[in-house]
């Protein structure tokens, strides 16, 4: 099946993975070729995206919807970041910054983000 996840600025996923795991605004929801044709909103979390049955990539995304039919995953989110690329540190520093300005969305965002870096129960 196709994967694209796209962002108002970019692309930045567009590949043939094998299953996905998408953080549903009512749960996790996984799908696999075949799966029936749905629309869903997302939450903020990891998009799993596996390959060959092997975890490949993890994605960030803050909040989204998603499109599945005919075996097209289309995923458009606000905000997307591969979390294997972030820094824990760095994430601390944009919480810091955050609560001294007092963006509480914002500030949202990046502890979500810091909760999933830590804690990231698919491989």
């Amino acid at each position: 099946m196709k994967l694209n996840l796209i962002t108002p600025s970019t692309t930045i996923y567009s590949d043939e993975v094998s299953s996905i795991i998408v953080p549903g605004s009512e749960g996790d929801l996984g799908l696999l070729k075949n799966h029936t044709p749905i629309i869903c909103s997302l939450r903020s979390g990891l998009v799993i995206i596996y390959k060959e049955k092997k975890c490949f990539k993890k994605i960030f995304v803050n909040d989204g919807m998603l499109e599945f039919s005919e075996n097209d995953a289309i995923i458009l989110a606000e905000y997307a970041t591969d979390i294997d690329t972030v820094e824990v540190s760095e994430i601390e520093s944009n919480i810091m910054r955050l609560e001294e300005a007092g963006n509480l969305e914002l500030l949202k965002i990046e502890k979500i983000k810091l909760y999933n870096k830590n804690n990231q129960f698919y491989n």
